[in-house]
């Protein structure tokens, strides 16, 4: 069974912006080194995600990772995906394209802006703009395949289930 992410001290002082509200992500994944994610829901079924840069996130020149703010765009994407595709199955990542425009930089707020482009049978495509401010400083987008693989115990529709608890209904 997952627990819920609990926050570190640097996680403590993330200070969102109004509106957003942590996600409560099952643990023991590959995108726990992100840390505190945040979103706001929007009324087309999308949530802009946030992220307050940490000192983990940076690189040698003290800029965020591009690693790491791939590994963001992925989330935020394959998130907005499922969540307005309606469907429960899992997704994965076929193709990821991005362009770094500027640096994020420590203590700046990133938000993730998805645009759902197509859901297709198996196939759903989606664009993303991570923004610090009104600043964009990195565009992508992503087309992510439906899988019928089963997920990790405890991560079964978690997305969906997170919005059942919170009493947000599901764009489906």
């Amino acid at each position: 069974m997952a627990s819920s992410h609990e926050p570190t001290d640097d996680e403590a002082l993330d200070q969102p912006p109004e509106g957003f509200l942590a996600l409560n992500r099952a643990v023991g994944t590959y995108s726990d080194n992100l840390g505190r994610l945040y979103r706001r829901k929007l009324a087309d079924g999308t949530s802009i995600v946030g992220v307050r840069i940490k000192p983990r996130h940076q690189n040698m020149k003290g800029a965020a990772h591009g690693g790491m703010l791939m590994t963001f765009i992925d989330v935020a994407l394959s998130m907005n995906l499922h969540s307005t595709r309606g469907a429960q199955s899992s997704m994965a990542t076929v193709s990821l394209t991005s362009d770094f425009m500027a640096a994020a930089m420590l203590g700046d707020w990133v938000e993730a802006h998805v645009r759902i482009g197509k859901h297709g049978k198996n196939l759903s495509f989606g664009d993303c703009q991570l923004k610090v401010g009104e600043k964009v400083i990195l565009r992508a987008s992503g087309v992510f395949a439906v899988v019928n693989t089963p997920r990790k115990p405890g991560f079964e529709n978690h997305w969906h289930n997170e919005d059942k608890a919170a009493g947000v209904k599901s764009a489906s």
